[in-house]
């Protein structure tokens, strides 16, 4: 896998100019196996179609984590979910293709929503609406179990933090978004 495009602002390929780029672009190979860097359930899967959320991405699978969080799979050549199939992080959700606009090869687009509701967490000001994904494919916000035994240590905020990408050691660091925020009333309020 390589990352051929950054979250953040970049030069737009359509030579529009400069445009907020609100994902990560991947590259495996064409038609290459797509898994999810997330378990959660399918809330799209198909065409991105305009007025979705996902218009302009070609084909598209949308998982929801436990967040309410939207994970978007984009340009997929083909989709191999169902709407409401809940997934895991071995399943194969589609395959590497080159579907929709502004595409100048075969690759993953992957972005990361701070919501999933409406129209699919899409907003105008992306840059406030979505979070960096880049810690989910290097496995940083992929915290497959996170043993619960009663206390709040620090090796258990330490995966939450590592779960949340936030950066640091020993503590939630500054908020993102308003699950951060509930999380740490709830952590601030119940644990020790």
């Amino acid at each position: 896998m390589k990352i051929t495009s950054n979250y953040g602002w970049r030069n737009h390929p359509d030579g529009s100019g400069r445009k907020f780029h609100a994902g990560i672009d991947l590259v495996w190979y064409h038609k290459a196996p797509i898994k999810p860097f997330i378990e959660g359930r399918v809330i799209y899967s198909g065409d991105g179609k305009s007025g979705t959320g996902v218009g302009g991405f070609g084909n598209v699978v949308v998982i929801e984590d436990v967040f309410k969080r939207a994970h978007v799979y984009a340009h997929l050549d083909s989709v191999n979910v169902k709407v409401n199939q809940v997934i895991k992080k071995s399943d194969v959700i589609g395959y590497q293709g080159a579907t929709g606009k502004f595409v100048t090869g075969s690759h993953l687009h992957y972005e990361l929503r701070k919501k999933s509701s409406p129209s699919l967490g899409w907003t105008s000001n992306q840059e406030k609406s979505t979070i960096d994904p880049t810690p989910f494919i290097k496995g940083g916000g992929q915290v497959s179990k996170l043993k619960t035994d009663g206390s709040l240590g620090p090796a258990t905020i330490k995966r939450l933090q590592e779960f949340m990408g936030t950066k640091v050691d020993g503590k939630i660091s500054t908020p993102k978004s308003n699950v951060i925020v509930e999380l740490q009333k709830f952590l601030n309020k119940y644990g020790k």
